[in-house]
């Protein structure tokens, strides 16, 4: 296959025209540098001969930016999958692995409308599994359940496939063959499935490069280190809880004693003089004196305060009245904010300023969201002149 002959009704892109010549080679510089990025594997020559031209490989690169918005997050992933369709557009050696099955005749220029791409078990196996667990970058779901078609949950490496080949998403219908054996003959032909090395989503892709994080990928975890365990008892328990116990004990029993003879052979010169009514200052230090002045003055003080209390409660109740609504007069003027652009930005700020010329200019600013809608059954919406999906339709809108 080579070129691009007629655009699909369906998904408005380019299918390839049927091409049994050499592979040619590549001029662009720009469609080399891609190809050298994406596709480092493709063996091509010296003189970059492939089977494509480069406004095939223009339409090749926006059909895989759709790809890379859903695994490139995973570069082993994005490496395999885009492994897949650089050889199925580029490859100098398609004879050896695919067959075109039908095609339609415009002119001189034969469109391919059906194919067979041959490739081993083990290949499909190991890209499903280099992919199987990347998350859409957007939620927290596994890409493969918007790239496997209605199989969300039970998605296997020839559903994928199988649903990646099929016509929409694809321009023409590509039917994979697995095969177990690295040569399969079909009518007298012998092919050799497409077989590349796979790189597992645990491993970069080069040198340099960085796996998958644990996130896309399950991580190995590595198991603790064994340390060394005591079975020794003492008293029934463990060694180490029995001597924390005892230690614990000794310690209560020592700062518990320790207190309460304490307090049974020492009372302190305040204690004597507290016990008594009349201060005596016989042989009293300066503090013993005024700590005891300091707290007749404190008893004298109170009593007055709870004897004026007890025979006056309404002037108190009244006076402790007037002072809570005097503290409490300020909720008059309180006011709750909700809006956060009033609770983070004061009014005169430079990024309020901003806002408020965007919003009169412009129109208020609100986030988007992304909404992926998919209908499971249905027949396409034929416009004047395009043919849409049948998500498209009006009854389905509706109901």
């Amino acid at each position: 296959m080579r070129g691009n002959c007629v655009e699909d009704d369906i998904t408005g892109l380019n299918r390839p025209c049927v091409y049994n010549g050499d592979p040619v080679p590549l001029k662009d510089q720009n469609a080399i540098n891609f190809l050298k990025e994406v596709c480092p594997t493709m063996k091509t020559g010296d003189d970059f001969s492939v089977c494509c031209d480069a406004s095939q490989i223009s339409v090749f690169q926006d059909s895989l930016d759709a790809l890379a918005t859903l695994f490139k997050r995973c570069p082993s992933c994005y490496h395999n999958l885009a492994n897949v369709f650089c050889h199925l557009t580029c490859s100098p050696h398609q004879n050896e692995f695919l067959e075109v099955t039908d095609f339609i005749t415009d002119g001189e220029n034969k469109t391919v409308t059906e194919m067979s791409y041959y490739i081993t078990e083990t290949f499909a196996e190991g890209l499903f599994n280099s992919c199987n667990n990347v998350q859409l970058s957007f939620t927290s779901q596994k890409a493969m359940g918007i790239s496997c078609g209605t199989h969300l949950t039970d998605c296997t490496p020839h559903l994928w496939l199988d649903f990646m080949g099929g016509h929409d998403p694809s321009p023409y219908q590509i039917n994979f063959q697995y095969a177990l054996n690295n040569s399969v003959p079909v009518n007298e032909t012998i092919f050799y499935p497409m077989n590349e090395t796979i790189v597992p989503c645990s491993q970069a892709i080069g040198p340099g490069g960085a796996a998958c994080s644990c996130v896309d990928c399950p991580c190995e975890d590595n198991p603790p280190p064994d340390f060394p365990r005591h079975d020794a008892k003492l008293f029934g328990l463990p060694v180490m809880v029995s001597v924390m116990i005892i230690i614990y004990v000794f310690l209560a029993i020592m700062i518990i004693g320790s207190f309460i003879y304490a307090k049974c052979q020492h009372k302190t010169e305040e204690d004597e003089l507290l016990i008594n009514d009349e201060v005596r200052y016989v042989d009293t230090s300066f503090c013993a004196r005024w700590g005891s002045r300091s707290d007749a003055w404190l008893k004298n003080i109170f009593t007055r305060w709870g004897t004026f209390c007890a025979s006056q409660p309404f002037v108190v109740l009244l006076i402790a009245l007037a002072f809570f609504v005097f503290a409490a007069s300020g909720l008059v003027f309180f006011t709750v904010r909700t809006n956060p652009v009033e609770l983070w930005s004061a009014p005169n700020s430079r990024a309020r300023e901003e806002k408020d010329y965007f919003d009169n200019h412009f129109g208020p600013f609100y986030r988007t969201e992304q909404l992926i809608i998919r209908r499971n059954f249905g027949k396409p919406v034929v416009g004047t002149n395009l043919t849409f999906s049948p998500v498209f339709e009006r009854e389905f809108y509706i109901r």
